[in-house]
């Protein structure tokens, strides 16, 4: 990874860097809706994920994104159902997704492929401060530096 990759604050709920939670997202019924239990995730970060030009121009936003999971634990299917980020950031947040893994081993995966999942991504520059993550979801925040 670059120094500048390396610099870059990837902070994860639940620490999901380690695969070591088990989160929870909502189903896509959204508040109300039944909770669908996430099987633990692990991502596959080999280089800064938030897009260069956004960075340079400070741009920061939020991308809730739907998906399902394939039996080889990749997210599948995946779409942005809800943004407040422009489209280069709605397109990070998918790759980011589709880089990810998911433990199918444990019991909250739902091996018919058919439980729809859905995770927040936030972008923010330097700090999120007023950039608040969709209520009920797990999300994964990937922090950018300008000057980077």
């Amino acid at each position: 990874m670059s120094a500048a990759g390396a610099r870059l604050l990837v902070m994860l709920v639940c620490a999901l860097l380690t695969g070591a939670c088990a989160s929870r997202a909502r189903a896509p019924g959204g508040p109300g809706g039944a909770v669908a239990k996430v099987p633990p995730i692990t991502l596959d970060i080999q280089s800064d994920p938030y897009p260069q030009q956004a960075k340079r121009q400070k741009i920061a936003g939020r991308v809730l994104v739907e998906f399902h999971i394939d039996k080889q634990g990749k997210a599948v299917a995946a779409r942005v159902v809800e943004a407040q980020a422009d489209a280069a950031l709605q397109a990070a947040a998918l790759q980011v997704l589709s880089r990810a893994t998911f433990d199918t081993s444990t019991p909250s995966y739902d091996a018919t492929g058919a439980t729809a999942y859905r995770y927040g991504v936030r972008f923010c520059i330097i700090a999120c401060g007023s950039l608040v993550p969709y209520p009920g979801y797990e999300e994964i925040v990937l922090t950018g530096d300008p000057a980077r």
